[in-house]
């Protein structure tokens, strides 16, 4: 079992919403920062940190990124280098709250700014990076404009996650995803700059991605990165096969940690 603690913590003049996730016996000192999806936030991960921090005897640690979940809104629209700018944010909320031995592990959007501050800052002990993008193929148009398609539907679901928040969140990532600037995004000169281990997970039904895109990824971070594909799942594996994904992350890191 573990236990949770919701607090709010401000960052230049934002409201971000952060929870700690403690488990009944921790055995280590390593902390597992979760990092959510494009749409996503700390409570659409549902049980997994909770999953993984109990069974990895490690806290963890999860927030909302500013206009998700229950951090404050915000007025500004996405655009190429939103990914970039994210992951100097996440560096200012892990020096603010003095947050060490810092796992990273991140869905999707997430996934892609944990590639992008593990490049840059090199101070985290490894990453996790599930379903995260380093590029805009054509299968992540296809799948966000098949997505646009189910609007109705999805905003219902996001609703509860997002509230009053839900429809200029939703905006905001198709609009930079398709928009013309954003096509040629690419993070792959990076990704030999990140020095720490690395596992790169991917379902290979991904509706937004190519399995290609998972192992060109760890085969440009290098010989300390690890490519997985998971049969029979889409673009959010820890939801769909929790226990998997799980047992696949503590197979890596005890290997390479």
């Amino acid at each position: 079992m573990c236990s949770s603690e919701t607090i709010t913590v401000e960052i230049e003049g934002e409201t971000i919403s952060c929870n700690y996730i403690t488990p009944a016996n921790c055995t280590n000192d390593t902390l597992l920062l979760f990092l959510h999806d494009a749409l996503g936030c700390s409570e659409s991960w549902k049980d997994f940190p909770s999953i993984l921090c109990q069974e990895m005897g490690s806290v963890g640690f999860t927030y909302d990124r500013l206009g998700h979940g229950k951090s404050e809104a915000t007025t500004v629209k996405w655009s190429k280098g939103y990914l970039e700018a994210e992951a100097d944010f996440l560096k200012k909320i892990i020096t603010k709250q003095n947050l060490k031995n810092v796992l990273l592990i991140g869905s999707s959007d997430g996934g892609s700014i944990a590639l992008l501050y593990a490049a840059k800052y090199q101070d985290c002990k490894a990453i996790v990076s599930i379903a995260g993008h380093s590029k805009v193929e054509e299968a992540t148009t296809a799948g966000i404009q098949r997505t646009i398609q189910n609007s109705e539907k999805i905003s219902s679901q996001l609703r509860k996650y997002h509230g009053d928040k839900t429809d200029c969140l939703f905006q905001n990532w198709h609009e930079c995803w398709l928009s013309d600037d954003f096509q040629n995004w690419n993070i792959e000169t990076e990704l030999p700059k990140i020095q720490c281990p690395s596992l790169i997970i991917q379902g290979k039904q991904d509706e937004y991605a190519t399995d290609a895109h998972c192992t060109s990824i760890a085969k440009l971070i290098g010989k300390q990165a690890k490519a997985v594909l998971i049969d029979d799942c889409g673009h959010f594996p820890h939801k769909e096969n929790p226990n998997l994904i799980s047992q696949a992350i503590n197979s890596f890191l005890n290997k390479r940690l």
